[in-house]
């Protein structure tokens, strides 16, 4: 199977703004291209792939620093008008339900 990606990443880092300020400012930073997002080839899916990797911040691996994520009506419209679907992924990292592998 063959998967091309793009990837380009919002100008807004996670400490210059919240998970939706960085999708806006991917949105600013994708608009005077986005019209050109419309001629690629429908057959592949367009999305944005939203993801987290997210670091225990307790002793139990709990993290307890983030809740959910809002996209108002205004940014989603931006988004579909390029066709654009939202995906969400969080990985975490050292969770209490991982096993190590013991194999090297």
């Amino acid at each position: 199977m063959i998967s091309s990606t793009w990837v380009f990443d919002s100008p807004k880092s996670a400490e210059a703004a919240d998970p939706t300020g960085r999708l806006v400012g991917l949105a600013d930073a994708i608009k005077p291209f986005g019209e050109r997002l419309l001629s690629l080839d429908t057959q592949f899916k367009r999305f944005v792939d939203v993801v987290y990797h997210v670091t225990p911040q307790h002793s139990n691996g709990i993290n307890g620093g983030f809740d959910w994520l809002r996209l108002p009506a205004v940014l989603m419209r931006r988004f579909a008008a390029w066709n654009l679907d939202v995906s969400w992924e969080t990985f975490w990292f050292n969770h209490p339900d991982w096993v190590t592998s013991s194999k090297v």
